[in-house]
């Protein structure tokens, strides 16, 4: 599943929640699109669960140097999952979150 919706200017302390649901069960890659002309950081859950750890955002260059950066794997279920993206440290822009 891919969820595609383009945040911009995140603060420190927002979060993103995507009811997700999961038609396949096994284990995935979880990624995000991010674009800052600085650095953030990100943690993303899955039913409460941190996948991997916090990820620095990297300096793209821009708002819209868009980059994909890989949050880690995580093992899905068949039926409805709760995805969250919690912003730790904020001032850049999310476009979104693949799980493939």
């Amino acid at each position: 599943p891919e969820v595609a919706y383009n945040v911009g200017w995140t603060n420190t302390g927002e979060w993103l929640e995507y009811t997700v649901d999961v038609t396949e069960a096994g284990t995935y890659e979880v990624d995000a699109w991010v674009s800052s002309p600085g650095d953030g950081v990100i943690r993303v859950k899955v039913n409460g669960k941190p996948v991997g750890a916090d990820i620095d955002v990297p300096n793209s260059g821009g708002y819209q140097n868009w980059q994909r950066v890989t949050i880690g794997e995580e093992d899905f279920t068949v039926g409805t999952v709760i995805v969250r993206v919690e912003i730790v440290r904020g001032g850049f822009n999310f476009s979104k979150l693949v799980i493939d």
